[in-house]
Parts: structure tokens; sequence; C-alpha cells
């Protein structure tokens, strides 16, 4: 045993579940300890960190391991946050994922029946973007992700096994040529890179604290030549923590293509300033189930909030029915527009903005028959919002949720507006993550 650790600050302990952030959960007198590298099943010695809340604890020995576990195929798999459930068997995985839901709905909601996880067609190598922080190390320069968000520095990897091949291998080729340099051949370093595929290969958008100045784009574009990254470069200046500026221009190198992804059984090209899905298989599942749905339905129109570039909207709405988009990234509509005329959809608006601010000057025109979609970010939707949908005409709403716990937020203020939910859908976009999105459906 360390000198450090006394033996007042071990217990034995077996993880009985799992956390949202993919740590297990253990009792230890009674009350709930967050342990990281923990998995249902496991026995284990665990030694209580100090000041921390909720009460967190680290694995310090083990004493059986769960009859659930397998060999995590990441070889960042000890340090890396990315894939934190990638030693729990997959069945598992989607257990716990709708204990989770249930777990979370049931404190705002009561009781709620949560249907079984749809599962991704691909356990690895699913996502077709990944974002990796960039940051100086003495005097080399490494790509990773970051454990939380004011950390300075993270874990460096230099592939990703959640990455479609070419994405996994073109982060191997970032990596290795930052490598070869040190900060200071640059005259500013990006906060960000996102690595994408293309229809030619990977591409990056390497986003700047600040503004993205030339002498920024020229000194990558020395490095990263289309030998090295085939799909080009973009640029965009950003917050500190990597966020880009909706407002600000983004700038991209001689040759440099789109992203490529697919929707509505096509394939599609999406700026890399624009949202798209990371797992194009579980979206196009998620669109398959709302056409089927939508078709049963005899709605007026559609109205898709939050929307991007319009799949979910375009899904329900077919080629038949008109449909608004809300959408505050001006990128996304040349997609939008692609993918109507794909469809055979001319009846298309796209309303791009702040919704606080666009909505409201259209609402007014929602009636009882159309349906409303809701695919807002982490934080869910905004309090207006929802109180200018409940102060509608519209009776179905169908809200997309990547964040549980907003979700339970949200369906709770809409449930003062009489909106009940009738299907509770959760689909597998992230394997080896806790993470889950949420398909809800609701009438009044």
């Amino acid at each position: 045993m360390p000198e450090s650790t006394a033996a007042s600050d071990l217990h034995e302990a077996l993880i009985e579940a799992l956390s949202t952030d993919g740590r297990g959960i253990a009792r230890v007198g009674g009350h709930a300890v967050f342990v990281t590298g923990g998995l249902p099943g496991d026995r284990i010695e665990l030694r209580i960190l100090p000041s921390t809340t909720p009460v967190s604890a680290e694995i310090f020995a083990w004493i059986e391991r769960s009859p659930q576990r397998i060999e995590h195929t990441c070889p960042h798999a000890e340090r890396c946050v990315g894939s934190p459930w990638g030693s729990l068997i997959y069945s598992e995985q989607l257990h716990h994922k709708r204990e989770l839901i249930e777990r979370t709905l049931h404190k705002m909601l009561g009781d709620i029946v949560v249907e079984p996880v749809v599962p991704s067609p691909a356990l690895w190598h699913y996502r077709n973007r990944v974002s990796l922080h960039v940051w100086p190390n003495g005097r080399s320069i490494e790509i990773g992700f970051r454990t939380s968000a004011r950390q300075r520095d993270g874990v460096a990897v230099n592939t990703c096994s959640l990455a479609e091949q070419s994405v996994a291998a073109a982060i191997h080729s970032v990596n290795q040529k930052f490598a070869e340099g040190t900060p200071d051949d640059l005259p500013a370093l990006p906060s960000r890179v996102q690595v994408h595929r293309t229809a030619r290969g990977a591409g990056a958008l390497f986003i700047f604290n600040g503004e993205c100045e030339p002498a920024f784009i020229e000194s990558l574009c020395s490095i990263f030549s289309l030998d090295i990254l085939p799909g080009g470069l973009w640029f965009a200046s950003g917050t500190q923590a990597g966020i880009l500026r909706h407002n600000s221009p983004i700038l991209f190198s001689p040759g440099a293509l789109p992203m490529r992804t697919q929707s509505l059984g096509c394939d599609i090209h999406v700026h890399p300033a624009a949202f798209c899905q990371a797992n194009p298989a579980v979206a196009m599942l998620v669109e398959r189930d709302l056409g089927e749905w939508a078709g049963a339905h005899k709605f007026r129109g559609v109205w898709d909030l939050y929307g991007g570039f319009g799949a979910l909207g375009l899904a329900a709405a077919s080629h038949s029915l008109p449909l608004e988009v809300f959408e505050i990234s001006p990128q996304s509509e040349p997609t939008l527009r692609d993918l109507a005329e794909h469809i055979g959809n001319r009846n298309v608006r796209f309303h791009r903005g702040d919704l606080q601010r666009t909505l409201p000057r259209h609402c007014h025109r929602l009636v009882a028959d159309d349906l409303i979609i809701l695919d807002p970010p982490r934080s869910g939707a905004h309090p207006d919002v929802l109180r200018l949908i409940g102060e509608s005409s519209a009776r179905a709403v169908v809200y997309l949720s990547c964040n549980p716990a907003r979700l339970a937020r949200d369906l709770a203020i809409l449930r003062t507006f009489r909106f009940q939910p009738r299907r509770i859908r959760p689909y597998d976009f992230f394997p080896q993550t806790p993470a889950v999105e949420v398909l809800a459906i609701l009438f009044r």
C-alpha cells in the first residue's frame, strides 16, 4: 500500500450502476460514490478522493472484475475519456443507457415508459468527424481530448477508434506533422481542430481563439498539404474553448471540400462549420422512423426548430408537406436546398437567425395540424421557445435530445401546456460512451 494512502481511506465496494458521465456508482456507508473506470459487477477496493462533489473515488485494487467486462480495443483506453464504456459488452451498454434515461426522466416526470435503445449498426469507427483540442507541451504540440472545460492540456492521442477509418488515419497524420515542429514555428496555435470526411478523403477545420489572421492560415497550409489532408483545410475564429463564432467568416484553402455524410438515403455535402450528426447510420434510422410515423398522421405542415440542414423536417414532410426550417447557422441552407431537391419538396423556407428572435415573427401561423420538431443543442430548448410552442395552436411536438436531463426539464415545461409524451425512444448515436439521444413524441 502506498504510504500516502491510509487504511481508513480504503473501502471495499461493488459497482452497482453507471452515471451520466460514464463513471461507476458504488455505495459506501449508504452514500453514492462515483468511481472512475468502474463498471457494473466490479468488486473493488476504492480510495475516496478528498474534497470532491459529488463524492468521487479511484480504483485502488481489484477484488473481482465484472463478468460484463471485455478487452478495450483503443490504444489510449487507460488515459483517454473518449470511450469510457469500451470495456463493457454492448448489450449492457444499451441496458444501462435505457436505465439512465428512465432515472433521469422519472425525477421530473414520474413514471414514464422508455423503449429499448435502438442500437448503432457500427460499434467502432462510426464517427464521420472528430473534434480535438490543440495545446503546447513544452517544445512540442499535442492534440487530443480534454477531461474538463478548464483544462489547458489534455490526453494526447494519435488516432481515434471511434472515427471512420479515413478520419482516424488523418488524425494520425495531423499528430505526426505537429510533432515535427514546435509551438515557436507557428505564429499562433489553433485551439481546436475538427477532422472530417470529405468526398476526397479527410479534411480539417482549424479554429483559432480570436481572429483568424492570414499568417495563421499560411503557416498551416505550409504544413498540411493535400497529400496529407486530401479534403483540404478550413479556418475559423472561435472562443477560447474552441467554439465557433457564427458571425465570423469561414476561410478555406484552394481545393478544400465540404464534409460528406448521408441523410435520407443519399450522400450530401455539409459545410464544415454547420451541424451534422456524427453517426450518419443512426441518424438515418431516426429519419426513417420519424418519416414512417409522420406519414401515418395527417399533418398540414412541419416546423423544424434548431433545424440544421432540415434532415428531420424533410423526413417528416417528405415531398408533399410545406416545411419551415429555423436555424442560426447560414452554412446549413445550401445543404437544405440540395436535400429538398433530392426528395422533390419545393415548398421549403429557411429562417436564419437566433430562434428566440425569428420564431416570434412567425409562430402566429402555426395551426393545430402542424408538427413541430425540436432538435436543440445540449443546453436544451430556450424557455421562451417552449412558451411560444405552448401558446401556439400546434398539438404535436417531436423532440430529439442529446441531453436527457435537459429533455426532462423541457418536457416538464411543455407538460404545463398539456403536452404529454406518447413515445420515448432512445437511439445509440455514440457507442462506447454514456452519451445517448432520445426521441420524444408529444401530443395534447
